[in-house]
């Protein structure tokens, strides 16, 4: 049936969504695709818009963290931006609907991994992964669906002190 959705790139050629119909469509042997060019006004824009892109894919916890990582990159660079352009937040105005919460509180919800203590106690077992071995291979097991990341969080918690382990 050829391709449902255009390949997006950049006017250089680059790929921002559909890697993986282009490679079926040259398994199938199609010598043209339908393609939208697109253009991005900065380096951030176009981080965002390759996550965007990819929303719809079935990922693993570590592939929705490393998004979340950029995300939480993508949402400094546009802070800095506001800053810059001499738009101040004003911390007793209301947010406009759909903009309530905490930045982590949004990157939980688009990357969808639960809440934000959720989403930094994720955080938490990423950073001290390549510490504990333990800890690498449970992300591992998350990955699969093996683990939940509450177990694995408690776990670190044990690893670094914080709690008695359960007798």
């Amino acid at each position: 049936n050829g391709l449902l959705e255009d390949i997006v790139i950049k006017d250089d050629g680059k790929i921002i969504s559909g890697h993986r119909r282009v490679a079926g469509a040259k398994e199938a042997g199609l010598e043209t695709v339908p393609v939208k060019i697109v253009s991005f006004p900065d380096e951030t824009a176009e981080n965002e818009a390759v996550i965007s892109y990819n929303q719809q894919r079935i990922k693993t916890f570590s592939e929705k963290m490393n998004e979340g990582i950029q995300l939480e990159v993508i949402e400094k660079q546009k802070a800095k931006e506001r800053q810059r352009a001499g738009k101040k937040i004003d911390p007793t105005a209301k947010s406009p609907e759909g903009e309530k919460g905490t930045t982590s509180d949004k990157i939980a919800e688009k990357i969808g991994i639960g809440g934000r203590k959720t989403y930094e106690n994720a955080k938490k077992i990423l950073a001290v992964k390549d510490k504990y071995p333990v800890i690498a291979q449970m992300v591992d097991k998350i990955d699969l669906g093996e683990l939940t990341i509450n177990t694995v969080f408690e776990e670190v918690q044990r690893l670094e002190g914080k709690v008695k382990p359960k007798k």
